[in-house]
């Protein structure tokens, strides 16, 4: 062994026993183990969360047994940190556990760490707790951060569509929020209203000033007849803090639980043209003339609106005019939530195309509907109209044949079968046919006559089926929700082949519809509507398979 090395091993077991000193010596000097609770507010409101925290200082290797009276509560994170401190000589160390608690019932509580350590058991010092309702009306006492859910209605008919809005409200300034989980809407078919999420309308209560932001826009649609529970769920609010490190302290709000009774409709009193619209419905229509030229046309536009389901207005006349040819097509669709309600509208365009001169008439319409309101069945009514139909139907005088038989012309005619030559009045053609070849001729004209009629009927039912299509069409390519897509699917693939994707299976539709190219982009908009994590790009796709069917079918 060299003399350095003996030196280096000298010098070693000096810093070892200089180590163990130190130790000795602070250990002396340590505190007593301290265990503390603190909680940010001993009045709590449900729904709200606050942070609880133990504190367990000069006690390394203690371990927590329980919090006695945390069962009470919703544990919604929790987290430790581990500090140690010398002052005036003396060491310490500091051991947190930090809990995100939210209450889950009113009353009053107590909570109360119990704690072990060398082989004995220590308790904390004990939380009086003060939980009070949560989710308060206007005009009572609020917190400066509050989540209120609103719906209008509670009670519904089977039919009638409903809205329900999630809206915070804050005093603080917000750098986002969002729901830990999406609502279980279970029993409801769903649309949601897309929102600006940092969008917010200041507003004054109890003196305050607040922002609102609506969170969360759905509007509801009863699937059956029953009582169905919407559970509450948890926004996760990040409230900023201005800090460098920490930018922002995190704050959970829960939302109410709901409860709704969904009652079937009356049959006493029910319309035989009853159509299924539930809500409050107006009407309003406007015909373009009075007076038409016949194989002219005009138009009548309705608009119908309210708080009236209109999904199973498809159109107002179920069956033909007397004396005129019926388009209709839907021209635009409104669906949205004014003032925490639900709003629908939807203007239709008929156009009219006489068959016969003369004075015509269109009758009046009467829609009948159900009002919640009255809880009973009402009408609206669109108005006739006389129209004067004026000219007259078929050929004029110089588009008339005169088929003649003469014996004079067939002796001087030299071709086989037809000749034409102008008579005496050069205002007249005339055709002359051979006796023999006369069967053949009028047989000829019969078959003529019929093709035409063919042909007309023909395009006259392609001409008003394809303007039923178009116009869905027009609505596919301006349209940018998915659920709005997926209703003009449904009804053209309805109009064209009278089933409804929302009420068969998949089997029943690969029977049902034998065209392949058809079949094949039907059912990826299937899959996007049963995913509910869709994105732009899903939407992209629907839009693009829906004109693909579209071109097929017509």
């Amino acid at each position: 062994m060299t003399g350095k090395s003996k030196k280096r091993i000298k010098i070693q077991i000096i810093l070892l026993f200089s180590t163990l000193l130190f130790l000795t010596v602070m250990a002396a000097d340590t505190e007593e183990p301290r265990f503390q609770l603190n909680i940010d507010d001993t009045v709590l409101q449900k729904g709200v969360s606050t942070n609880l925290v133990l504190v367990i200082e000069n006690a390394s290797g203690a371990k927590v047994i329980e919090i006695q009276g945390l069962e009470n509560f919703d544990t919604l994170s929790q987290g430790s940190s581990f500090s140690t401190h010398i002052v005036n000589g003396r060491f310490s160390q500091t051991l947190s556990y930090n809990y995100l608690i939210m209450p889950l019932a009113e009353g009053d509580f107590s909570l109360k760490a119990i704690i072990e350590y060398n082989g004995k058991r220590y308790e904390s010092n004990e939380l009086q707790l003060s939980v009070r309702e949560g989710n308060k009306p206007a005009g009572e006492e609020i917190g400066d951060l509050f989540l209120r859910t609103d719906v209008n209605r509670k009670e519904l008919y089977f039919g009638e569509k409903i809205a329900l809005n999630y809206e915070l409200y804050s005093r603080y300034n917000l750098e986002g929020y969002g729901f830990t989980s999406q609502p279980d809407f279970t029993g409801f078919v769903t649309r949601e209203i897309s929102q600006d999420q940092l969008r917010g309308n200041y507003l004054v209560l109890n003196g305050k000033r607040y922002v609102k932001y609506d969170v969360k826009k759905y509007i509801l649609t009863p699937a059956g007849t029953g009582v169905f529970t919407i559970p509450a769920v948890n926004l996760q609010v990040n409230v900023s803090t201005g800090g460098f490190f920490d930018s922002y302290r995190t704050v959970y709000l829960q939302t109410e639980p709901l409860e709704f009774v969904v009652k079937a409709l009356p049959e006493e009193g029910k319309p035989e043209n009853f159509r299924g619209l539930v809500g409050k419905l107006e009407a309003g229509s406007l015909f373009s003339k009075n007076e038409v030229e016949y194989g002219d046309s005009l138009t009548l536009k309705v608009k119908l609106s309210g708080t009236c389901n209109l999904d199973n207005l498809t159109g107002l006349f179920e069956g033909n005019i007397p004396g005129f040819s019926v388009y209709e097509t839907e021209k635009n669709r409104v669906e949205e939530i004014r003032n925490g309600e639900y709003f629908a509208s939807k203007e239709l365009e008929i156009i009219l195309v006489p068959e016969r001169s003369g004075k015509l008439e269109i009758p009046a319409i009467e829609i009948p509907y159900f009002n919640p309101e009255t809880e009973s069945y009402e009408k609206v009514f669109i108005r006739g109209a006389e129209i004067e139909v004026k000219g007259e139907a078929g050929f004029s005088g110089e588009d008339s044949l005169d088929i003649t038989q003469s014996e004079e012309a067939v002796e001087t005619i030299r071709i086989e079968q037809l000749s034409y030559a102008l008579a005496d009045d050069s205002d007249y053609l005339t055709v002359k046919i051979k006796r023999a070849d006369l069967g053949t001729a009028v047989y000829s004209l019969i078959i003529i006559i019929i093709t035409g009629f063919i042909i007309f009927y023909s395009l006259k039912y392609w001409r008003k089926r394809n303007g039923r299509l178009a116009g869905i069409y027009r609505k596919v390519k301006q349209e940018n929700d998915k659920y709005a897509l997926f209703d003009l699917l449904n009804e053209m693939i309805k109009y064209s082949y009278n089933i409804s994707l929302k009420a068969v299976s998949r089997e029943r539709l690969k029977r049902e519809i034998s065209d392949k190219n058809i079949l094949e982009n039907i059912l990826p908009v299937l899959d996007i509507m049963e995913n509910k994590d869709s994105t732009d790009g899903d939407l992209h796709l629907m839009k693009e398979r829906m004109i693909k069917i579209y071109r097929d079918i017509i």
